[in-house]
């Protein structure tokens, strides 16, 4: 490898005696220096000298974390929590049936199992199996994850059910026999790979995949989609859509609606452009919608969210707003179109979903859900406000365009999730079920605070913790954000942090920082690219207000993110090393200067922009926590969490961040899973394991008198 290549040019250098030798290995060593990343190596992700690496760093981690006062009762606590048999039962609604994937103590892969509707809504407790996961990872001899399962509408005997290895994106897609309980021997099959697949009937698919060479975009996804009819070998399916393999993927849909099919096909030019083609009697028509929006299909109306403002025909619609078209409008250039919701200050939606009968709207009022339903009738929409608790999450977690029955989740940093069932006929959606209380919550209390970031930009955040917290400087504090990709923050229950934190003492924070959608598109579009530094700014101007009043002290807070949010506290930690004694990493981008050529990265080139362009790379290099990492400073303690099966965000990011900062002289631990993708994590036993580290390692180092 080239760091062998450059330790031997430096030894050549040191006892040969020529000049002229000295002179020009110098210079090449110079110039291999500034361009060759010594931690290179660690980017082959299961190489044996790598996996050596790992495991001894596993090894020393694990050495620390499970010595830790608590940790056993942590894993405890959290392993009984996985496997109860109190655990929800989400449903996925297919027919008469609601089916779900189950993991406890004895199945530990999960069951995938199915109940009729009407016994699900009654509690009941008469579940059949369908696929034994555990079993079938036996039989084959691998460790099989269920991802998802497609259905066929309308159809009860076939479906499509997709499993990875040890939970990657990339999956295979193997045809299933729901009335026999086995796979469809000859069937369809899609090899591993990251893959889209949609029925258009019982007998023909959508398919986009990896074909072979050159089938591929440059971020790993495809970037040709197939009609594929059963029967034919895949490499005879038709092609119908092919994009540039420069572009982020080829894709498509086949939404059923009670009357109609509808066809789409979508070309991503990157993550937040993307172009729809709809067919009609197999020609392709291009539909005239702005390049960055939410949509969704409501019987022959198509409901659009542009996050852009959007010129359509004469009218300008701004971004943000929600409004609905025939589909022939929208398909023969006609400028009609009907308002459903305005922009307001402080609101903002969070997804859009439809039934047989309604348009569902979820949105955030100053970060606390209101769901909205609209019915269509005479020619008008009748907006309703849905009736659930208030100041917490609601979440839509299975409806069906097909049914008038959709279900939903509620649940607040104090209250406990419970899922609700809206029938559709005129009453208040039904309480099914509810998780048990983990944690006492009567001594609780729950506040909303603003703070003026770098800008002037007023930012807000939510802290937890007793009500009788003395506010002495000296609480210990976790701090959590993420700040991208337009995804918000917002209450949730969680048993763990209840468990191991608030009850121990402990305070809470999660700020809500540009780049999120809590605010809608202006608040995510604030902080992409040459601006994501605002993202960081706004961070560190809500723990300095946590300072300020006197809540705690840098030796008493501790920050986690993952993912986007490990590249966050990742920046953070290396821009303000003064204001934090603990950093948890989980899943990071850390190398901005080449996370575009590792995995998926290239996709995220439109949130933090291309490091290949110098002037773009001018902005990012000042942030990347990989090249602004410094020898001789006061670093907090950082625990690195990641996963060799994380084909996301490739592992690579903390691992030479570890091993950067060890040679610097920095204590730093890095545990990274065997498998579990980028949740880093699947059984129930790998959850546990996760959730314990962390919260011990904050326990250890901010909660120590």
């Amino acid at each position: 490898m080239l760091t062998n290549h450059l330790k031997t040019l430096t030894f050549t250098r040191h006892y040969l005696g020529s000049l002229i030798l000295i002179h020009s290995i110098s210079c090449l060593l110079t110039v291999a220096q500034s361009t060759v990343d010594p931690y290179l190596w660690l980017e082959d992700v299961e190489g044996e000298k790598q996996l050596e690496w790992v495991n001894s760093q596993n090894e020393k981690t694990l050495g620390y974390i499970t010595t830790i006062d608590g940790y056993q009762e942590r894993y405890d606590f959290s392993y009984k929590v996985l496997t109860s048999e109190d655990k929800l039962p989400y449903p996925d609604m297919h027919g008469d049936y609601i089916y779900n994937i189950w993991q406890d103590e004895e199945n530990a892969r999960g069951l995938w199992r199915r109940i009729p509707f009407k016994d699900y809504l009654e509690r009941n407790d008469n579940w059949e199996i369908v696929i034994d996961i555990d079993e079938l990872c036996e039989t084959e001899n691998t460790n099989w994850a269920y991802d998802r399962t497609y259905f066929i509408p309308g159809n009860n005997k076939h479906c499509a059910i997709q499993l990875s290895k040890g939970g990657s994106d990339a999956a295979v897609i193997r045809e299933f026999d729901l009335e026999k309980r086995e796979f469809v021997e000859d069937g369809f099959f899609v090899d591993e790979a990251k893959s889209s697949f949609e029925w258009i009937d019982e007998n023909t698919v959508y398919i986009a995949t990896n074909f072979g060479d050159g089938s591929l975009t440059n971020s790993g996804y495809p970037r040709i989609v197939k009609k594929w009819k059963r029967g034919t070998p895949i490499t005879e399916a038709k092609t119908v859509l092919e994009v540039p393999k420069e572009d982020m993927a080829a894709g498509m849909a086949v939404l059923h609606t009670p009357d109609k099919k509808h066809e789409l096909l979508f070309h991503s030019k990157n993550f937040y452009d993307i172009t729809v083609f709809y067919i009609q009697e197999d020609k392709t028509i291009e539909l005239n919608l702005p390049k960055n929006f939410n949509f969704e299909l409501f019987k022959d109306k198509i409901i659009v969210q542009p996050l852009v403002d959007w010129q359509f025909g004469k009218n300008l619609i701004e971004k943000g707003i929600v409004i609905a078209m025939e589909i022939d409008s929208l398909l023969n250039q006609k400028n009609n179109y009907q308002v459903l919701l305005d922009n307001k200050p402080g609101i903002s939606v969070e997804s859009i979903h439809v039934t047989s009968e309604c348009v569902l709207i979820n949105t955030l009022n100053n970060i606390k859900s209101e769901l909205l339903k609209f019915r269509y009738k005479d020619g008008a929409w009748i907006k309703q406000l849905v009736d659930l608790p208030k100041n917490g999450l609601v979440e839509i977690v299975d409806v069906d365009r097909r049914q008038e029955s959709y279900f939903i989740t509620y649940e607040s940093f104090v209250q406990s999730t419970t899922i609700y069932v809206d029938k559709e006929d005129g009453t208040s959606p039904v309480k099914l079920m509810s998780l048990p209380d983990y944690f006492e919550t009567g001594d609780l209390e729950v506040r909303q605070h603003w703070v003026s970031s770098r800008d002037s930009t007023l930012i807000p955040y939510f802290i937890i913790h007793k009500k009788d917290l003395e506010y002495n400087g000296n609480n210990p504090l976790i701090q959590y954000g993420y700040g991208g990709f337009r995804i918000s923050e917002t209450p949730y229950y969680s048993g763990s942090r209840g468990k191991f934190w608030l009850e121990n003492g402990g305070v809470y924070v999660i700020a809500n920082i540009r780049g999120g959608g809590e605010f809608g598109p202006d608040w995510h579009l604030a902080a992409i690219k040459e601006n994501k530094q605002k993202s960081y700014d706004d961070f560190i101007a809500v723990t300095e207000d946590l300072i300020a009043r006197k809540i705690t002290s840098r030796e008493k807070i501790g920050i986690y993110g993952g993912s986007n949010g490990g590249l966050l506290v990742g920046a953070v930690m290396v821009q303000r090393p003064d204001l934090y004694k603990a950093v948890a990493c989980f899943v990071p981008l850390l190398d901005m200067q080449r996370y575009s050529k590792l995995l998926a990265g290239n996709s995220w080139m439109a949130e933090y922009g291309n490091p290949d362009i110098p002037e773009e790379w001018e902005y990012i290099s000042k942030y990347s926590p990989y090249h602004n990492v410094k020898a001789g400073e006061k670093y907090p303690e950082v625990l690195f969490l990641t996963s060799t099966r994380d084909d996301r965000v490739h592992p690579g990011h903390a691992r030479k961040m570890t091993a950067k900062m060890e040679e610097m002289g920095y204590n730093v631990y890095l545990f990274e899973n065997t498998e579990g993708g980028h949740a880093a994590s699947y059984t129930p036993e790998q959850r546990a394991k996760v959730s314990s580290m962390y919260y011990s390692f904050f326990s250890d180092q901010l909660m120590k008198k």
